[in-house]
């Protein structure tokens, strides 16, 4: 997903399928069983234009269906074929001004909490949303043959 948030600056985001999950401790009221919690990696690019060349801050995220937590900051130049082999400190390793920084960098962009339960949301429905897509596709064939 791409979009341009202002004049000069793009966002960029890159989601997985659910590729993990931890138990929880049972929610009182609820199944006793322990809750899954699937996890989605997000990788998101906020980049500034800068006449040919543009510079990006990068994060490495983890999105729980409640939360989207960041993992990792890096910088890296999209124009570079070079591969960026720093991928930034861990993120709980920052001062904690500094994390809120981040955080609130992102959250003014609409980088937050309500994105990563869209995103569960989305991936949630993304097999039944495909399979519709294949049958409507696959009846305009049917219909076709049978006049």
């Amino acid at each position: 997903m791409k979009c341009k948030s202002s004049d000069d600056e793009t966002i960029e985001i890159e989601a997985s399928m659910f590729n993990d999950f931890i138990l929880a401790p049972p929610q009182p009221g609820y199944n006793e069983s322990e809750d899954i919690r699937l996890h989605i990696s997000v990788l998101i690019d906020v980049c500034k234009e800068q006449g040919s060349d543009s510079e990006c801050l990068g994060c490495v995220c983890s999105a729980w269906p409640d939360s989207l937590e960041i993992q990792r900051v890096y910088t890296h130049n999209p124009a570079k074929s070079q591969p960026q082999l720093y991928i930034g400190p861990h993120f709980r390793g920052l001062s904690n001004e500094l994390q809120q920084e981040f955080s609130m960098f992102l959250k003014r962009r609409g980088l937050n909490d309500e994105l990563s339960k869209f995103l569960h949301s989305y991936m949630m429905n993304k097999d039944k949303i495909e399979l519709i897509k294949w049958l409507e596709k696959t009846h305009s064939h049917f219909e076709f043959v049978r006049r």
